[in-house]
């Protein structure tokens, strides 16, 4: 499927800011790519599951920083979808 727009998300802990972030996003034919900067199980399955939730898709990384997550996040879109826009 092609998405006008592929957003990697980048989270760590907060899982308040994804909640918020789902709540209100409102952007037809998008795609959401959760990258989870791995800080333990607890919040790795509470990521999870609001990506889950959202529709989204969920990767779990190393905390290599932000830089290594956002690299995993965008080959993970370009290797997954055809999009014309990653954010």
């Amino acid at each position: 499927m092609r998405y006008d727009f592929v957003f990697v998300v980048l989270v760590y802990r907060n899982t308040k800011d994804l909640k918020d972030f789902f709540a209100n996003m409102n952007i037809p034919n998008a795609k959401v790519i959760v990258v989870n900067s791995y800080y333990d199980e607890a919040t790795k399955a509470s990521f999870e599951q609001i990506a889950t939730d959202n529709g989204a898709d969920f990767l779990n990384v190393e905390n290599k920083g932000y830089g290594y997550g956002n690299n995993r996040g965008c080959e993970y879109a370009i290797s997954h979808y055809d999009f014309k826009y990653l954010v």
